[in-house]
């Protein structure tokens, strides 16, 4: 599987739900909150920023990542490959297969072929159900439809070009210590020009997830959300640069809408768990904006513009441990 389908799957169980906010709002962001807006900011986009730049999961949400990563996409290959065989002998344009999950429950992948050619192109539709799907401790329960917008190139030899719309409904994941439950839809343009070599667009009209940690239900939602993600090979591993803009709300700030802007993109190589350069942007309705800067890829510094003034006034150094 490819670390861009991972990072698909892993965007899935992105957190989000909530409201919004508009002109005239109150301020949203202040100098006593600051920090907590940068967590929020961070933890809302966790899975496409950590996932796009294909660090390992970290925090809370490690597990449900793990999980999904091993899981949906994989299947993308296996049936391109298998797409014409199997039409063939069910002899029909449609095709299901359910395959066990490595530690218990299912997935049922169906597959539509528009056009009956018996190749995946443009038109085919991939619906997954997952029933208790269990992996690394974590279980995946819920449905994800695929719908193929356009296709060129060899999938299973990972040099292709796809665009794609995917549709979760209620995809849950739970563990011992957490549930998200996600829906939504995302756009998809993928490219993959070889190993470590991929360029990858994410579109999030509207996604919506509801987590529950410690008794306490948490919800976030994403709207108008896009990334832009490059993989380039270096050295034995890659390189990743993930931006994000769009906006969020979140519980923690009564459903009030926050907008996301990449100055930098974030930069991450294999060897290192978190990006070492790149810098976010949060800004609430009146203009005060918290800046998010990657010092290193230990370190982090959280500034605030309190004042809608352009200065920002107070910061703080974190490690990334302690946000993510």
């Amino acid at each position: 599987m490819s670390k861009i389908h991972a990072a698909l799957v892993l965007c899935l169980g992105l957190a989000a739900c909530g409201g919004g906010g508009g002109a005239g709002s109150a301020p949203i962001i202040t100098s006593d909150n600051y920090l907590s807006v940068a967590q929020e900011a961070l933890a809302s986009t966790r899975y496409l920023i950590t996932s796009g730049s294909f660090a390992s999961p970290t925090g809370a949400a490690a597990p449900q990542l793990a999980a999904q990563r091993q899981g949906v996409w994989a299947a993308l290959p296996q049936l391109a490959s298998g797409w014409g065989t199997a039409r063939r002998q069910l002899a029909s344009s449609s095709q299901t297969q359910t395959v066990a999950c490595p530690e218990g429950g299912s997935m049922t992948v169906s597959a539509v072929d528009a056009n009956g050619n018996g190749v995946l192109d443009s038109g085919d539709s991939l619906g997954m159900l997952m029933a208790q799907c269990q992996s690394a401790g974590v279980s995946v329960t819920g449905a994800l439809a695929v719908a193929i917008n356009s296709l060129s190139g060899d999938i299973s030899a990972g040099v292709y070009s796809m665009g794609a719309s995917m549709t979760p409904t209620n995809l849950t994941t739970s563990s011992a210590a957490s549930t998200t439950s996600g829906s939504g839809s995302i756009g998809i343009m993928l490219t993959a020009r070889g190993l470590n070599d991929e360029s990858l667009s994410l579109t999030v009209p509207n996604f919506v997830t509801t987590s529950i940690y410690a008794n306490v239900t948490h919800s976030v939602t994403l709207s108008n959300l896009s990334l832009a993600q490059t993989v380039t090979p270096a050295g034995t591993g890659w390189s990743s640069a993930v931006s994000v803009n769009g906006s969020f709300s979140s519980s923690a700030f009564n459903n009030h809408s926050l907008t996301l802007n990449s100055v930098h993109p974030f930069v991450q190589s294999s060897a290192q768990s978190y990006p070492a350069s790149g810098q976010l942007v949060v800004s609430d309705a009146t203009q005060r904006k918290v800046r998010i800067t990657a010092l290193s890829a230990t370190q982090v510094q959280i500034e605030v513009d309190a004042s809608a003034s352009g200065v920002y006034a107070l910061s703080l150094t974190k490690l990334w441990s302690e946000l993510l």
